[in-house]
């Protein structure tokens, strides 16, 4: 069972058993002896009611003392629960007769005609609780809470004002919605109880936990009947069910953590901590393999993009080399074209070219860069004056196209009796100049 309500009375203990939907499962109640049974006893006797075992136990006694105690408006605004129960504690000291520093306080606000403040305050000493509770927990229950059973607001058939008598105590529903509790003598017979709150004319009803007895002017149900003790448990399992429920219930104070219990919550706060320890370090290695395998692969990148650069700083270089390579090759094509020409224009009478060649030793290693031409001139001449004249005139054709030409070489020499010369005219075409243009090329005569 889900949940276990105890009524615990001088005269009458019953017990209900709800299931987790809140359906009544089993029922038992009895009449207790009639003196000396303290409030523990005829709990134990009221768990025993029903065979099964408890779990959750509600116990609704009037050993509770309860009253309704005004206050001036405002007075007790924001106290804190705890204050406020402290507070009614001591305001409710003279109608309970409980001290407050002894006893537990639980109250609901209520409307006051008056325009007062008004409280309903339920208070049970503490040595009363703590044997109430130790009785719940001998069989292996839980104590959820204690409360008086009277004031519950419950709905049997249409009646419009009901009356609910209790040991000593008489809570009184009037059908304009107002709400009291009057103290009566417990001996007093109920028709002389019932004297003092004359007919309206509306319905009423009276419930109690005494056998039934007459009373005139009331329908009167008693808890020893089945039907009516069913619906009154139900009525009760509902309002404690309920967010904030209608009457002051007493809870039980929080209890210490005990010895065990701390020992589990260190192993357990432990463990987490370990198991976060393990969780963070598994995930930081997890992130420190992915940070080193994308450093490798940025390294390798990284790598690529040099040997990327450097071979495209060689493409260009080569570019360029090539590019200079080509106009070279044709300023010496042209030089060359433009030497001939001169050679063939501007050779003098009486001198003869015989060859025109590079001279021994004049070529370029294998492999090294184009540096210029080189070419030599020789021939025979009739006069040693037209050797020096044709040195003269090719330089003056051929510097402006950068050829340089060195002053004729001659050696005399008889042939046939007739003193001839021969003559070497060395001609360089420099290739690191860039004088030599398609329009100086074009304009030799």
């Amino acid at each position: 069972m889900s949940r276990t309500i105890l009524l615990v009375t001088p005269h009458f203990i019953a017990r209900g058993d709800f299931d987790s939907r809140g359906v009544l499962r089993s029922m038992g109640h009895a009449v207790p002896p009639a003196h000396g049974v303290d409030v523990a006893s005829l709990t134990l006797a009221a768990l025993g009611l029903v065979k099964a075992a408890p779990r959750r136990v509600w116990v609704l006694t009037t050993a509770a003392a309860t009253a309704i105690v005004e206050t001036t408006p405002g007075r007790l605004q924001g106290l804190t629960e705890a204050e406020l129960s402290s507070a009614l504690a001591f305001e409710a000291e003279a109608l309970t007769g409980l001290p407050a520093m002894t006893s537990q306080t639980a109250a609901c606000r209520m409307a006051a005609a008056s325009g007062a403040e008004a409280w309903w305050v339920t208070q049970i000493s503490q040595r009363m609780r703590a044997e109430i509770e130790a009785e719940v927990v001998r069989l292996g229950a839980r104590l959820e809470g204690i409360a008086h059973p009277g004031g519950l607001v419950m709905q049997l058939g249409t009646v419009a004002e009901r009356f609910e008598l209790w040991h000593d105590l008489l809570f009184i529903h009037r059908a304009s919605g107002a709400f009291d509790i009057l103290a009566v003598d417990e001996s007093a017979p109920l028709t002389s109880v019932m004297a003092r709150f004359p007919a309206t004319g509306s319905v009423r009803m009276m419930l109690t936990a005494k056998p039934q007895a007459l009373v005139t002017d009331c329908e009167v149900h008693s808890l020893h009947e089945d039907e009516t003790l069913r619906s009154w448990l139900t009525s009760w399992h509902q309002a404690l069910n309920a967010p904030t429920p209608s009457v002051p219930v007493l809870l039980p104070p929080a209890q210490p953590m005990s010895a065990v219990k701390r020992v589990w919550l260190s192993v357990s706060t432990a463990a987490i901590a370990l198991g976060l320890c393990f969780a963070h370090w598994w995930i930081s290695e997890r992130q420190l393999q992915q940070a080193q395998e994308e450093v490798k692969t940025l390294s390798a990148v990284a790598k690529q993009r040099a040997e990327l650069k450097q071979t495209s700083a060689d493409i260009s270089k080569l570019r360029t080399e090539l590019e200079s390579a080509r106009r070279l090759q044709s300023q010496a094509l042209r030089g060359f074209g433009a030497m001939l020409a001169a050679v063939g224009e501007l050779r003098p009478s009486g001198l003869l070219v015989r060859s025109l060649k590079e001279p021994a030793g004049s070529g370029s290693p294998a492999g090294s860069r184009y540096t210029g031409m080189e070419a030599l001139i020789s021939g025979l001449c009739t006069h040693q004056e037209l050797a020096a004249e044709f040195s003269r005139t090719l330089g003056a054709r051929l510097t402006p196209l950068g050829w340089s030409v060195r002053p004729a070489r001659t050696t005399a020499r008889l042939a046939g009796g007739t003193p001839t010369w021969d003559f070497e005219i060395p001609l360089r075409l420099d290739g690191s100049s860039t004088s030599v243009s398609n329009t100086q090329a074009s304009s030799t005569p």
